[in-house]
């Protein structure tokens, strides 16, 4: 949903770990697991198995906020798996988590531009989490008095 989208947005923006403690994240999250058999796709394309101990976003969340509830996408015409279930290794290969710092290429680009802020900022709860306006101005207040 719209609102969905607009925390994601928010979560990216100001607080980034409160996105993937979210009852919502952690639905889709399990979907995606009971999907995939709880086995890592990329193990299993070379004819492994392997537990799957995390849900990787293809599209990543800091650069593609609006997707990243979406299980699947369309590229091109095609529909491709935004939200794929891997081993803790295979995570970490494909965030080239171990190449050494100077090999290593950022997990997201920032092109300059950051999503705009919610607007709705009356009392928002989806799957029990609550979202209140009254935290976000405070994090805004302390953000321009930091900036003064």
């Amino acid at each position: 949903t719209e609102q969905e989208k607009e925390f994601t947005r928010w979560c990216v923006e100001n607080d980034i770990h409160r996105f993937y403690t979210w009852t919502r994240w952690k639905q889709i999250r399990k979907q995606v697991l009971k999907m995939d058999h709880s086995e890592c796709q990329r193990c299993r394309e070379h004819h492994k198995y392997t537990p799957a101990t995390t849900v990787h976003h293809v599209n990543y969340v800091k650069k593609h906020p609006d997707m990243a509830l979406d299980i699947w996408y369309e590229w091109h015409g095609i529909q491709k798996r935004n939200l794929v279930s891997l081993c803790h290794d295979c995570h970490e290969a494909v965030h080239n988590y171990r190449k050494p710092k100077s090999q290593q290429k950022p997990l997201t680009e920032k092109d300059g531009t950051d999503p705009p802020r919610p607007e709705n900022r009356d009392f928002w709860q989806s799957g029990g989490d609550r979202w209140e306006a009254s935290t976000i101005s405070r994090k805004v207040a302390r953000e321009e008095k930091i900036k003064k």
